[in-house]
Formats: C-alpha cells, sequence, structure tokens
C-alpha cells in the first residue's frame, strides 16, 4: 500500500514538472490532491491485482538463485522488476481493448509501469533490510538481558 502512495506522489511530481516546463496555464494541470486521488484509484487495483502475485513469483524466483554477491541480486530484481512492469503495462492494453504502436505513448506508458513496479521493488528491499536489523537488535538485545 506506502508503495501505491508514493508512486502517487511520484507521478503528480512527474506531471507537475512536465506541465511547468511546457508553462501550460494552471487549469490545464491537476492539484495534489486530485492527481494523488485519481493515480490512487486506478493504479491500486493494478498493484493488487496484477503487481502483487507478479511481485510474489519474482520473489519465489529470486530466493531460489544460488548464491551471488548481493549487487547481483540487486541487479536481476531490478530487472525483473523492470520486466514485469513492461509485461503489466502491455496487459493493460490487451485488457482494455487498446490498439498500440509504438510511439512514445507506448514508450511513457512502459516507463510509469517500470518506475512502479521498481518503486515497489525498492520499498521491499528497505522493508526487508529494516526487519532484519530490527531482528538482530531483538536478538542482541535478548541476549544480554538474560546474562
Amino acid at each position: 500500500m506506502l508503495s501505491i502512495i508514493l508512486f502517487a506522489i511520484l507521478f503528480y511530481l512527474l506531471t507537475y514538472i512536465l506541465s511547468y516546463q511546457q508553462q501550460l496555464p494552471r487549469e490545464y494541470y491537476f492539484t495534489f490532491l486530485e492527481s494523488f486521488l485519481i493515480t490512487i484509484i486506478y493504479v491500486g487495483p493494478i498493484y493488487l491485482f496484477f503487481g502483487l502475485p507478479i511481485a510474489m513469483l519474482i520473489d519465489k524466483i529470486l530466493s531460489k538463485l544460488p548464491i551471488y554477491p548481493r549487487w547481483v541480486y540487486y541487479l536481476y530484481g531490478v530487472l525483473s522488476f523492470s520486466i514485469a512492469g513492461i509485461v503489466i503495462g502491455i496487459l493493460i492494453l490487451v485488457i482494455l481493448s487498446i490498439p498500440f504502436s509504438w510511439n512514445m505513448d507506448l514508450f511513457g506508458l512502459f516507463l510509469l509501469c517500470t518506475i512502479a513496479s521498481n518503486t515497489y521493488y525498492h520499498l521491499s528491499l528497505l522493508f526487508f533490510k529494516l526487519n532484519r536489523q530490527k531482528r538482530t537488535i531483538t536478538l542482541w538485545f535478548m541476549q544480554n538481558k538474560t546474562s
């Protein structure tokens, strides 16, 4: 859920920067709250129905990899989640029956899907690291408490 909120904020910042660079009047872009709510309403179900099952599958595949340095796991994760984001973008186009041709709009959709999937991946890495540190601190505290 936090990744949906973070993506909504990133999406607003991206659209605000792009509309500001084009020097559009204020009527042509959404306020933060409008953009945030629209993003949550439309992106939230995509995260829940497509993103989470694919993320669980990728995590299962990554956990079965042989022992490599951490940076190799990180690159596998970023590449896997980027590909998953593009696949989800294609699924969205197929489900909505939108004919697509290779142009900048399609590139923008794939870029947004890749940003969304990598936002989830990096937040999961952060929470995994924080959870591991918390467990280490708790074990250290319990060992010193019993001594």
